[in-house]
């Protein structure tokens, strides 16, 4: 569903110029300086182009000692939200996200 020429259409309609996806209020990952953010929680999906970006993120939140959720889920793709009704994997994972985001509220 989301593919990497989508994904440009979207960037082109989101910042002004190319350079501006370098910068940390459009990329949290590229943020200099980490050492105050809070809690946070980061979920993958298998099928997703920005996978291997969410990733690394987790990874760095997590070796800067930030407290970090991280959830991956292998089999599910990107907008998997909107499936929940045919599939079972996005059922599951939206529960997930849905009970991990609560705990932000207790």
């Amino acid at each position: 569903m989301l593919t990497h020429d989508l994904m440009d259409y979207f960037i082109s309609h989101y910042v002004n110029t190319p350079d501006e996806v370098i910068l940390a209020l459009v990329s949290p990952r590229q943020t200099k300086n980490i050492s105050e953010p809070p809690a946070s929680y980061t979920l993958t999906l298998g099928y997703d182009p920005l996978m291997d970006d969410g990733i690394a993120y987790a990874e760095r939140l997590n070796a800067a000692g930030i407290k970090t959720y991280h959830e991956h889920h292998d089999d599910c793709m990107h907008g998997f939200i909107s499936v929940t009704k045919f599939s079972t994997c996005a059922m599951k994972a939206t529960h997930n996200l849905v009970m991990a985001l609560n705990r932000f509220n207790s």
